[in-house]
């Protein structure tokens, strides 16, 4: 959804969540710390006052696998940005999927923002 005001151009996301999120199986903090890990070399040499807040879009389908990656904001860094896509693409098989209020799998969209935090 996008909006203006008098002066901006506004981004609001809404997010559709099921009743069980798909969650990856080792847990958040696993998840961030393989991130860290794996992205520390192309991270080490970053200007922090020029690295933005980048932002990956993916799909964890009803079978766990990671689906339509899209890079939807970048953090100035095409090795990062690229390093990251390639890492969240590696946890395909390492999710529990989403399931609705029957009990069904169903498939989730979610948003993984890295680089600098902020507005």
């Amino acid at each position: 959804v996008m909006a203006w005001d008098e002066y901006n151009e506004l981004n609001y996301f809404i997010t559709v969540i099921p009743e069980q999120e798909a969650s990856y199986k080792e847990g958040m903090d696993a998840l961030v710390q393989y991130l860290k890990r794996n992205s520390a070399s192309v991270v080490a040499n970053v200007s922090e006052d020029k690295l933005g807040a980048g932002r990956i879009m993916f799909t964890v389908n009803k079978q766990g696998d990671i689906a339509d990656v899209q890079l939807t904001e970048s953090s100035g860094y095409p090795a990062i940005d690229k390093v990251m896509d390639k890492l969240i693409r590696k946890t395909s098989g390492k999710w529990e999927p989403g399931a609705n209020a029957e009990g069904a799998k169903v498939n989730q969209e979610l948003v993984f923002s890295f680089g600098r935090a902020g507005c």
